[in-house]
């Protein structure tokens, strides 16, 4: 859409989101925006948030 002249405003009241949800998604992007590529990058990034478990099972009796 932005190819064809559409303002991010405009765009974001089209699709019914905020106007900086669609600024942020445009530029996160490197090239052509896809939907899959942007779907495929958070689903991977989700996958490896959080941090590693510091705790280990201990099987001793006290």
């Amino acid at each position: 859409m932005r190819k064809e002249g559409y303002s991010v405003r405009r765009i974001a009241s089209l699709i019914g989101v905020h106007h900086s949800t669609v600024a942020r998604e445009l530029n996160r992007v490197e090239g052509e925006y896809s939907a899959i590529k942007a779907q495929q990058l958070a689903i991977s990034k989700s996958a490896n948030k959080g941090s590693p478990i510091k705790l280990t099972y201990c099987n001793s009796s006290y």
